[in-house]
């Protein structure tokens, strides 16, 4: 067996008697998933995503945008796990890129003299004239193939020079009315080099703006409502309007997601049933991935109090809940590794035997079959359940107690008489009584 230490164990030894381990300098190829429900992990995450970690925490801030095709694809796997999901309605709207985004990425890579021609006024101005001039049909499309040109994935090789040989190409059409402002049908011809970059690499675009557009608007599907809300529903009425029956269908939707075309937003639901639906649709977002890179890496899948804002009675069911959804991806699921956090007495209390693991004593630790206290001492090293506040009222009942020689006052009976624990209120009040000479 080969073992890595890294940086986390790079100080520690290994014991004479471990003869079937050596030391490994190179590290194992794994990918892992990241999920924090905390808004103060902003340093952390940065630093993880450098490492190739896939963080899928959801954003904070006023609004709270998910990938809507990842919740829809999985829903069927959770709509069952809570009752409130009969109330989830979800609404969709899309988000065109504007005019305006679009002439500034282009213009971003219009560095190096590409458009020396003209001053970067001019240029401006003469995109958004011929952007302006179009029918609504062609100028969404031509959005979406200028949003596609200027958002190349990053896994392709020198997918900014490509940007750049668009921009000479637009540079070439700029030159060639130069000297005829009032060229007749320029738009025309900027909407069609479009159509046309798009097409001459069909293995970076294999979908193109008018196929997006199709999608989005083509029959119907989603219609215009002039920026607001577009659709309004059930997950699967969503579904329904959202078709992805064919692959092809489901190359689009994937790239609207990449794109960030389309805005979803979840409604009726509380922000603990909020995080429920979050946390689901995030994970189902990267197994899935991860499941299309067909490779054999081990999967770490690591949450971060994934619990939190989730009712007790949700959290009973939260780690049963996250590994019947890995399961749900079978291409992965054998080899992937579930490394959970938590504060919660429920969680640690649920946790297989022998898998707890103290980070800050470095110990691993057993809390199967213990009750709340003791997971509470013997977990936490917490001694009372009690807060500072209850317990130190709860002590001057205790030092009364302590004392046969102490009288009634009025303070500790007002402490007795609102004791949640009726068998413990009804004994103190019986010692208050006979200690006041009201029972013989």
């Amino acid at each position: 067996m080969l073992l890595y230490k890294g940086q986390p164990l790079g100080r520690w030894t290994i014991s004479p008697s471990s003869t079937a381990v050596r030391l490994t300098k190179k590290g194992p190829q794994a990918d892992a998933i990241f999920y924090s429900t905390s808004p103060f992990e902003t340093r952390r995450r940065a630093s993880i995503a450098k490492s190739g970690v896939h963080d899928v925490s959801p954003p904070f801030g006023q609004d709270l945008y998910f990938d809507g095709f990842a919740l829809l694809d999985s829903y069927r796997h959770i709509e069952d796990k809570a009752p409130f999901m009969q109330d989830l309605r979800i609404s969709v709207r899309v988000k065109l890129p504007s005019i305006d985004s679009m002439i500034q990425r282009i213009m971003s890579y219009s560095e190096g003299g590409r458009v020396s021609t003209f001053e970067s006024r001019t240029v401006r101005l003469q995109l958004r004239t011929w952007l302006t001039e179009m029918d609504q049909i062609a100028l969404e499309t031509t959005l979406l193939n200028l949003l596609l040109i200027t958002s190349v994935p990053r896994n392709i090789p020198r997918g900014d020079d490509l940007v750049r040989y668009f921009v000479d190409r637009l540079t070439n059409l700029l030159n060639s009315i130069s000297d005829s402002p009032e060229y007749e049908g320029a738009e025309r011809k900027f909407g069609q080099l479009c159509v046309d970059f798009v097409a001459d690499f069909p293995t970076i675009f294999p979908i193109t703006g008018e196929q997006l557009w199709r999608f989005l608007r083509g029959e119907n599907r989603i219609p215009s409502n002039k920026g607001r809300v577009d659709l309004y529903g059930t997950p699967s009425e969503i579904a329904a309007a959202i078709s992805s029956e064919t692959d092809k269908d489901w190359i689009v939707a994937k790239t609207l997601a990449r794109l960030d075309l389309l805005e979803f937003r979840v409604k009726n639901l509380s922000s603990g049933e909020t995080a429920f639906l979050m946390l689901y649709a995030a994970l189902a977002t990267a197994l899935a991935n991860l499941e299309e890179r067909n490779n054999a890496n081990p999967v770490f899948l690591l949450l971060d109090e994934g619990e939190m804002f989730l009712h007790p009675s949700w959290q009973r069911q939260y780690i049963t809940n996250v590994l019947e959804f890995v399961s749900k991806f079978p291409k992965i699921a054998a080899r992937t590794h579930v490394f959970i956090s938590t504060h919660s007495l429920i969680v640690a209390a649920d946790a297989p035997p022998n898998t707890l693991f103290d980070v800050r004593a470095g110990e691993l630790r057993n809390g199967f079959g213990l009750g709340p206290s003791a997971v509470l001492s013997d977990v936490y090293h917490v001694e009372r359940f009690a807060g500072t506040k209850a317990a130190s009222l709860i002590d001057q009942l205790i030092e009364y107690l302590k004392n046969p020689a102490a009288r009634s006052t009025d303070e500790v009976r007002e402490l007795a008489d609102v004791l949640a624990d009726h068998e413990l209120q009804r004994y103190v009040l019986q010692e208050l009584d006979r200690r006041s000479g009201a029972i013989a």
